[in-house]
This record gives structure tokens, C-alpha cells and sequence, in this order.
């Protein structure tokens, strides 16, 4: 069993976690605590980099590329690589703030800057929209078109 301590609080991490684990994600539910019997909502996730876990805050995070057996997730000023695989890292972001838009790509809704034809932009960045996702992105963001 691993534990982690976060806040004089010692957190029990799945039995399924070991240090060799492929998705190198810790997945502990509530990390901040629940006071009350009230579930708390992650806000962030912990991506191990090299030999280094990093806390990556879900507003910071602009897209994520998927690279095989890698992701690569842009943050504010830069960039983190992770042996993970999208599909993983897409059923451990919340669904709110995130949408897969291409086999290789997910994208933080609120940081588009523009959709034009089948591509969106996100800073420079121009990321496309994949038929199978297409649908599902633009039913989404029905709701914010004028």
C-alpha cells in the first residue's frame, strides 16, 4: 500500500497504483479533503515528468497531443511529456472543460480562440477536427454560437 500526505492528511492511493504503472496519474478523488460529507471536486492532476511529479491545474492546461504511448500537455508557457495514452488522460479530465476533437488531440473548450472550417485555433496552434468528433464538438458548443 503507498500512501500520500497532503496537508497533515494522509491519503490512500488504489491498490492498482505502483511506480511502475503505465498511466502514471494519481487518481485520489479528494485530495483536498472532504469536510462534512462533502465531496469535493479535483481541480487538478499530478503528471509524472522524468522523475518529477508535476501539479497541473485543469485551467491551465490548453490541449493535450496524444504521441502513441505519450501525451504531451501544453500548459500555459509550456509543455509536458507523459507516458500515458489519450484515452486514458480522457476519462480522467472532467467532461465539462474538455473535449476530444481528433483521434490525437483534446482540447480545453474555453481556451478556443477561433473555429474556422474543420480546424480550431488555440493561440498558433491549428488543430483539426475529425469527422468521428465532429458532431459531438460542434452539438457542444452549439450553445455559445450567436
Amino acid at each position: 500500500m503507498i500512501e500520500l500526505i497532503t496537508n497533515n492528511q494522509i491519503k490512500e492511493l488504489p491498490k492498482n497504483y505502483n511506480t511502475g504503472n503505465r498511466n502514471r496519474f494519481l487518481r485520489d478523488e479528494n485530495v483536498d479533503g472532504a469536510e462534512n460529507g462533502a465531496n469535493k471536486k479535483r481541480k487538478y492532476l499530478f503528471v509524472k515528468v522524468n522523475t518529477s511529479m508535476v501539479k497541473v491545474s485543469y485551467n491551465e492546461i490548453k490541449y493535450i497531443e496524444g504521441l502513441k504511448d505519450y501525451i504531451k500537455i501544453y500548459i500555459c508557457d509550456k509543455s509536458l511529456i507523459t507516458k500515458s495514452t489519450i484515452k486514458h488522460i480522457e476519462s480522467t479530465l472532467p467532461g465539462e472543460n474538455f473535449t476530444r476533437v481528433h483521434k490525437s488531440y483534446i482540447i480545453a473548450v474555453d481556451k478556443i480562440d477561433k473555429i474556422e472550417y474543420n480546424h480550431i485555433f488555440i493561440g498558433q496552434k491549428k488543430i483539426p477536427i475529425g469527422m468521428q468528433f465532429k458532431d459531438k464538438f460542434y452539438s457542444r458548443i452549439d450553445n455559445f454560437i450567436l
